[in-house]
């Protein structure tokens, strides 16, 4: 291939400003290229610029105005202004194959919000989208981690909530084409975004590395090149408090352009926390061992206290490069996540837990060698202690007697650096480099009792870079990437886990090295004007390494005699970890093919084959010795899907819809040997279902939107024996049905004058397990929520008073859980009840 750097002749960069009749600016105009996959949107004051190659025409398409054509003709400024009274759906652009698009037009399931869809919902973190996506959930739980801050999405069924630095995330998460690596610090504040965008299924070619279960894209808003300032307060149910303010700063005129966001996000939690009065012996008055007492947070559980900062500095070298730095800062100081104790038991099939030890050295039926001398507990003594029994369970899903200290401590900040250079009319270089560092300290009550029977502590440092190269051609037949994509983490973590009041004392320093390489590359062919054909193939090879310290400073499992010295991996008695640095490799060639049919302008047909994986790894929470670290292999993913997507009567109605089936191998899944969560390949499955979105522009002033999935997810074969799950059971969070229904309507106050514009949506899920064992109690039955919002907005648009509540039937459910039959507890994690907000958004220039 032959081209020139120095040829741009054809290529032609249109700006301007969108408005209504009455010269107000219209933000969020969604502006597409006729019959190109072009695309961009106009900014908080109306302004856009698009770059094109040769004459086109530009389409202007925003929700309750009429869609207007405007032919470019050589203009480089062309300012349009939008006639009410049209109806039509907005065309929303997006960037899933890393290529501006029409969602319409994107052979791939896609569930697409803009900032305005974002707003109207009441939709602040990423976690929250999962709501309004069938066969999508997203937790921000993780079991035994005491957080609310770690992202835990499943999408298809395939999903992970395992927080572990040697587990890797089944759905990939990126902020302007930026890799999260990790789940910790990763319920990212949608503050100032442009869109998000949830691609479902292996995304195994473009996005490459653990995306086996899908994508999660954020993209952040660009600096606008006026000045401007808008700000938006929020107050509620428990104390709520956000804040947020956006300013855009151009420093040199149409040359380089800035904004600053920041916000600041606060409610009190939902459990409380209450004095024990019952029966109790005199140890309750004693100093309890405790672990981080430096993240320990007065008050409820469940609250929110985190803070965000996000800059960017775009610069317009020339018509033909452009330089964003991007950087970010959040900082989370929250107490442990809304959870109470379920059931506690002395014994599984016979077998003790670590309850009946603690409560039969409670009850003087053990030796005092093993309940009275505990290591690093000078002067404990077991014998005659209050037992952990059903007095601390209370009656109210939202209380507790939890004492220990828990929560979460996070500071992560990343920078990022995107070059994009035309380089011909045809033919676009991108590179994004980043750095990303992460310092989190989360700890848990699992015995919600005044007691320091159980609580668990993790210190998780890691930073990580990346780099991606991207070369990108697009001409009437053929538009194809290509690429290479390196990544590099450096991370530890320290658990340190206390179980019946020291009996166990898991101290586990484990430092990660991971570095991942790959190349891939995608083209669609169009063999027809209707008929187009894609294929994709990538290849990457990743090395990983782990040096595991895991050990239990108390030896219990030699003192009760479950493990001989020989059995040991060294002379020191506890060391459960064999010492020394563990090497893996993988390589993985996955590969994308499909076919894609435009029956006419308004109808869109495709159907693909794809492939992902999921990389491997260890596991190192270990509580009896090991004399070989534990290992497992990839998952794989084979998926094939369907999909037709439709905008019918004029632009009033738009139907999606797909069916997909995927043969999922060597499922890594979080099963239970005795007291330790070890993560196996222990199955094979198959998943198929089927998916519906729709919407209808009724008139200029009412929308109503709805989707559906189905998804039908079982195991065909459990390859693990230990495993303690069953080719019936159902999988972790994966309602068989969901489905939200929502209405927008507007009513205008006047001629030119304010509206009011009414939000309502509901929301409905069948049962959900939420552990792989289908722990009955831990069984969240099918509910239907309800979320609503009343809004008044001025004549000029540059405020709005907002009146709304979530969850406004004050459902009770369950969001999380966890059952550890080896220390013989379960304990639940309840979502927030009711709640009603006020918020007052204002632009001040």
């Amino acid at each position: 291939m032959v081209f020139s750097l120095s040829t741009f002749a054809q290529e032609l960069t249109v700006n301007g400003i969108v408005t209504d009749i009455n010269k107000i600016p219209l933000p969020g105009v969604n502006i597409a290229v006729k019959n190109q996959s072009k695309g961009a949107a106009t900014d908080f004051d109306g302004k856009f610029s698009i770059t094109l190659n040769g004459d086109s025409i530009l389409v202007f398409s925003y929700i309750g105005y009429e869609t207007k054509e405007v032919s470019v003709a050589g203009q480089t400024v062309i300012n349009v202004s939008l006639k009410e009274g049209g109806y039509g759906l907005e065309t929303v652009v997006v960037t899933s194959r890393k290529q501006s698009e029409n969602v319409q037009e994107v052979p791939i399931s896609v569930a697409a919000f803009s900032a305005k869809a974002l707003e109207t919902k009441g939709i602040g973190n990423v976690s929250q989208i999962g709501d309004y996506i069938p066969n999508v959930e997203i937790d921000v739980t993780a079991p035994f981690s005491g957080s609310q801050s770690i992202l835990s999405p499943y999408i298809r069924g395939i999903g992970q909530v395992d927080f572990a630095i040697t587990y890797e995330p089944a759905v990939g998460l990126y902020v302007d084409g930026v890799y999260f690596g990790r789940t910790v610090g990763s319920v990212i504040d949608l503050l100032d975004v442009s869109r998000v965008e949830a691609l479902k299924g292996p995304q195994g070619t473009l996005f490459g590395r653990n995306t086996i279960g899908g994508a999660i894209s954020i993209t952040t808003k660009d600096p606008s090149p006026t000045f401007s300032a808008n700000g938006q307060i929020t107050t509620g149910s428990y104390n709520r408090l956000d804040t947020k303010v956006s300013v855009d700063i151009p420093l040199i005129e149409d040359k380089l352009l800035s904004s600053v966001s920041v916000s600041s996000i606060n409610r009190d939690g939902h459990v409380e926390r209450l004095p024990y009065n019952g029966p109790a012996n005199a140890d309750l008055a004693n100093p309890r061992l405790g672990v981080f007492s430096d993240v320990n947070n007065d008050g409820d559980q469940g609250n929110q206290n985190n803070d965000t900062w996000r800059t960017k500095l775009k610069w317009l070298a020339s018509d033909s490069f452009t330089a964003t730095f991007s950087a970010d800062y959040e900082r989370v100081r929250e107490n442990q996540n809304a959870s109470k104790i379920l059931a506690m038991f002395n014994d599984v099939g016979g077998a003790p837990t670590i309850v009946g030890a603690y409560n039969a050295c409670a009850a003087g039926l053990l030796p005092p060698e093993l309940c009275n001398s505990i290591a690093n507990a000078p002067g404990l003594e077991l014998i005659g202690a209050t037992p952990y029994d059903e007095r601390f369970i209370t009656d109210d899903p939202f209380t507790n007697y939890a004492t220990a200290d828990s929560g979460t401590k996070i500071d992560t900040w990343g920078a990022a650096l995107t070059l994009e250079w035309e380089l011909n009319d045809n033919i676009d270089f991108k590179s994004i480099s980043s750095y990303r560092n992460l310092k989190s300290q989360f700890a848990e009550d699992q015995d919600f009792s005044p007691l320091d029977f159980g609580t668990a502590g993790f210190i998780m440092p890691q930073e990580q870079f990346t780099q991606e190269f991207q070369l990108v051609g697009n001409s009437d037949k053929l538009k194809w990437i290509g690429g290479l994509y390196y990544f590099s983490e450096d991370g530890s973590v320290t658990d340190q886990v206390v179980l019946g009041r020291g009996l166990v004392q898991i101290y586990g320093q484990n430092f990660v090295k991971n570095k991942s390489y790959a190349g891939f590359a995608q083209a669609t062919l169009k063999l027809t004007d209707k008929w187009s054909i894609t294929g994709g193939a990538r290849f990457t090879y990743e090395e990983k390494e782990l040096d595991g310290r895991q050990r239990d400073l108390n030896s219990f499992a030699l003192k009760t005699g479950v493990v001989s010295p020989a059995d040991f991996p060294t002379s020191d008695l506890t060391l459960y970890y064999p010492p020394g640095v563990n090497k893996q490799t993988f390589s993985e060639p996955t590969f994308r093919f499909g076919t894609e049919y435009k029956f006419s302008e308004s109808v869109f047909a495709y159907g693909f084959f794809a492939q992902g994986f999921k990389s491997g790894g260890w596991t190192t929470r270990v509580t009896t010795p090991v004399l070989e670290a534990p290992e497992f292999a990839p998952e794989k993913a084979n998926t094939y899907e369907l999909g037709l997507k439709t905008d019918l009567a004029n632009n009033t109605v738009r139907f999606n819809v797909s069916a997909f089936y995927t043969d999922y191998q060597d499922l890594q899944i979080t099963v239970q040997r005795g007291i330790t969560p070890f993560v196996e390949n222990a199955a094979q499955a198959e998943i198929k279902g089927i998916e519906v979105d729709a919407q209808w522009r009724a008139s200029k002033n009412v929308l109503f939107s709805g989707n559906f999935g189905y998804i039908d997810a079982s195991y065909t074969s459990i390859t693990d024996p230990n495993a303690v799950i069953a080719e019936d059971f159902s999988f972790i969070n994966t309602p068989d049905f969901s489905s939200s229904v929502s209405a927008d309507i507007t009513f205008p106050l006047g001629e030119d004058k304010a509206r009011l514009l009414f939000h309502v949506d509901m929301v409905n899920k069948s049962e959900v397990y939420n552990d792989v064992e289908n722990t009955a109690i831990l069984r969240q039955p099918g509910l239907t929520l309800f979320n609503t919002s009343l809004s008044l907005e001025g004549p000029q648009r540059d405020w709005k008073v907002t009146l709304g509540g979530s969850n406004i039937t004050d459902e009770t459910y369950l969001v999380g859980g966890y059952n550890n039959p080896g220390v013989g507890i379960i304990y639940g994690t309840y979502a927030r009840p009711a709640e009603f907000n006020l918020g007052l958004s204002y632009k001040f220039f």
